[in-house]
């Protein structure tokens, strides 16, 4: 079941950013719910950082999303930088919630 929550948008997004924004966003609670394919969500990540392209704004979207949803940005993309760079074909990414890589 999806869980209700707000996704932490920027007003001066365009409806064309926003829809990108929101897509990658629900990448993310996939990640979390069931997995993704890297193939699938990679491409999702470059729109995103097209439009939030400052590490400071990601990190402040990260830590909205964080705490209104439980999922970190920040985790998935370690985990899709870190199979990028496996010899995986086109991996799963997937993270447990409540195992053992919750927050350090």
């Amino acid at each position: 079941c999806m869980t209700q929550f707000e996704y932490p948008l920027n007003p001066d997004w365009t409806t064309e950013e926003i829809i990108t924004v929101v897509d990658f966003l629900s990448g993310i609670e996939a990640v979390y719910q069931s997995g993704v394919k890297l193939n699938s969500l990679w491409p999702r990540y470059q729109a995103f950082k097209q439009i939030v392209t400052s590490i400071g704004e990601e990190k402040r979207l990260d830590r909205a999303f964080q705490s209104a949803s439980g999922y970190s940005i920040y985790q998935v993309v370690r985990q899709m930088k870190s199979l990028k760079d496996s010899s995986a074909n086109n991996p799963v990414v997937r993270i447990n919630i409540g195992g053992s890589n919750g927050r350090f």
